[in-house]
Formats: C-alpha cells, sequence, structure tokens
C-alpha cells in the first residue's frame, strides 16, 4: 500500500481538494495495453482520469504518449481507500 500523503508531493494530486483526507490506497488490480513500441527512458506523457470515486472505491482509466504524441499504451486501474475522518475538539 502506499500513503497518499507521501505521494501527493511527486503524484500531482495535492490540487485536490480532499485529498489529504484519503489514507492508504490498495490497488485491486490494473491492466496495461500496449499499442506501439516506446521507449521508457524517452519522455511520456501520462493522461490520467478518475472516472469515478465513490464508497471508498476508485477506478481509473489513463494514456500514455510518446514525446512525438502518439498513442503507446492504454491503463485502467481499480483501487480501494479509506477516507480520514477528522474530529474537532
Amino acid at each position: 500500500t502506499l500513503s497518499l500523503h507521501d505521494a501527493l508531493p511527486i503524484s500531482g494530486l495535492s490540487t485536490v481538494p480532499g485529498a489529504e483526507l484519503v489514507g492508504n490506497l490498495l490497488s485491486l488490480d490494473h491492466s496495461v495495453w500496449f499499442h506501439r513500441p516506446f521507449d521508457a527512458n524517452d519522455w511520456l506523457l501520462l493522461d490520467h482520469l478518475a472516472e469515478s470515486t465513490s464508497d471508498g472505491r476508485g477506478l481509473y482509466f489513463g494514456q500514455i504518449y510518446r514525446s512525438d504524441g502518439v498513442l503507446a499504451a492504454t491503463m485502467s486501474q481499480q483501487s480501494l481507500f479509506r477516507v480520514e475522518t477528522w474530529t474537532c475538539r
């Protein structure tokens, strides 16, 4: 599991409202479909979309593009997460 708090500075998720309330993330499954060859050492763009997040589960889809703009791979992932609840005293 990965703590979202630890991933926020590197993931860009720190701009999502309420992201700091999410505890550990668990990947239920993921798939990657490779469409064309690419060099993992080259610049790649990951376009990642949370299709649905509700009741502690998330479904995400994404595309990976090469530096020339060509689609190299498509991915999907399901996750399980717990939202932390805070009580003010």
